[in-house]
């Protein structure tokens, strides 16, 4: 937010104004970046976690503050972003700066790399698998760590899970807590509703979801996928 890369040309403007403008811009290009991955992957049309309300606030600090599923499928929009301008990036700044921004776009491709690893192979990882995932990971997390980004718990972690992948499986397979999925649930629900009696729909739409999944678990036949 801080580059001229979303910075309108309109003068006079004060610093809270550029930044609320600059911020529209980048939601713009998040927006169309979501549309594009609609259309090319058909997966994430279905499961795919979008930031609707990007806000100052939520970009005031170093690290973004969103929740997993959304800074998972954030980071292929900020490696696009990066890429596409990182001529002007490596340019328009000092020297500290250009460092900062060719660590950053090197561990989101190290990011990306690791992702993929995990997407392309289901629940068997053989030793030579967890070994490409650790050297991807790993890579990220010096590049990471060498720029300055505050590395979280759940960075360390994941050593662990690539540590027992090849006993406990990929990671992706089971390293989401139960409730994550519930969330999800409860997400389309608050879509699927009308803001005018939203609070009463959303509560009624979950009881009959809960109702349809106990249902499901007496064995009475019913799928509750459809519960939403």
């Amino acid at each position: 937010m801080d580059t001229d890369i979303w910075k309108p040309s309109i003068v006079g403007l004060d610093k809270e104004e550029l930044s609320k403008l600059s911020l529209l811009c980048m939601r713009a290009e998040l927006q169309s970046h979501y549309k594009l991955r609609r259309q090319d992957d058909p997966d994430w049309s279905k499961k795919g976690s979008e930031v609707w309300n990007i806000t100052l606030t939520m970009l005031s600090e170093k690290q973004l503050k969103a929740k997993a599923a959304e800074t998972h499928g954030l980071l292929a929009f900020v490696c696009e972003m990066l890429n596409k301008y990182k001529h002007r990036l490596s340019t328009s700044s000092n020297e500290q700066d250009q460092l900062f921004f060719d660590l950053a776009r090197h561990a989101g491709h190290s990011a990306l790399a690791f992702d993929a690893v995990m997407a392309k192979h289901g629940r068997d990882i053989s030793a030579g698998i967890a070994g490409e995932m650790l050297m991807h990971y790993d890579r990220f997390i010096v590049l990471c760590n060498r720029a300055g980004y505050p590395l979280l718990p759940k960075a360390h972690l994941m050593y662990h899970c690539i540590q027992r992948a090849v006993f406990q499986g990929n990671p992706r397979t089971y390293t989401t807590y139960k409730d994550e999925s519930y969330n999800g649930a409860i997400a389309r629900v608050c879509r699927s509703v009308h803001r005018h009696n939203w609070a009463y729909c959303v509560y009624r739409k979950l009881q009959i979801l809960e109702a349809v999944r106990a249902d499901s678990q007496t064995g009475d036949g019913m799928d509750c996928s459809g519960g939403t």
